[in-house]
């Protein structure tokens, strides 16, 4: 117990892992919320579903078939910039998931160090609060992300039926079934937005938390190291002592140097 060495070593594995955590945090509440601006404008396509339903209203002597045919053009598109998001979905869970990581290798150098410490101080009673905090709001986005993900399975289902739709079908099935999937992938990439910008308001949320714990950690790994490498009473020296030895010693060299030229 209260071994400088472990106790430098433990402060110092808590600095470290919230450093490491910190960036990835700060990346995919950033990039969540623009992912989430970015499934909004690309909601036209969507729309464009809503029209060939109309169109097959409009035009009794279109065949139901051609227009068929263009909407599931228009479904294999959305299809697409769907399965493009769901591996952006997966990048943010990749760096969600190393934060989470280094948040809880944090936590267990966190403990050890209160361990070697014989009990918590302040410090790392508000330390440890904020690791907690982080670590919770990191799960919870993780929980965002994976509801993301149903978003996206479930708009993806519904336009992969329209796609796969016989193109014999009637007038009357055909129009329900392109409507069937406007509703269904509007409704999920609506879901999909707002799970995303739920990750950053997570994440967003407990940035004071962060900052503090990144503070907190690295001013206990100073204190630790300083603690551990004193500086000897021989070496050391007044306030404004170094300031003056340095002018001195300029003076001194004045001479010198003009004797030089």
């Amino acid at each position: 117990m209260n071994d400088p060495v472990e106790i430098a070593r433990h402060t110092e594995d808590v600095a470290s892992a919230v450093g490491a955590a910190r960036p990835l945090i700060e990346t995919v509440a950033g990039d969540a919320v623009a992912l989430a601006e970015q499934v909004e404008r690309n909601s036209d396509d969507i729309g464009m579903l809503r029209q060939q339903a109309e169109r097959l209203r409009t035009y009794d002597d279109v065949e139901p078939a051609r227009i068929l045919q263009s909407a599931m053009v228009d479904a294999d598109t959305i299809d697409a910039r769907l399965r493009r998001t769901g591996g952006q979905v997966d990048e943010l869970r990749g760096d969600l998931d190393r934060a989470g990581r280094h948040l809880a290798e944090g936590s267990k150098a966190h403990a050890k160090l209160v361990d070697e410490l014989g009990g918590p101080t302040p410090q790392t009673e508000q330390l440890g609060r904020r690791l907690q905090d982080l670590s919770g709001a990191v799960k919870a986005a993780h929980q965002s992300l994976d509801a993301a993900d149903q978003c996206i399975r479930g708009a993806r289902g519904s336009l992969n039926a329209l796609i796969m739709t016989d193109l014999q079908a009637d007038r009357a099935g055909t129009e329900a079934k392109i409507e069937s999937a406007h509703t269904a992938t509007r409704a999920g990439a609506a879901s999909l937005g707002s799970e995303l910008k739920n990750v950053t308001q997570r994440l967003e949320g407990v940035r004071p938390q962060l900052q503090g714990a990144t503070a907190e950690s690295q001013a206990l790994a100073q204190a630790a190291h300083a603690a551990l490498n004193p500086t000897p009473k021989s070496q050391q020296v007044a306030p404004g002592s170094a300031s003056q030895s340095h002018a001195q010693s300029h003076r001194q060299d004045a001479p010198t140097r003009e004797r030089d030229r």
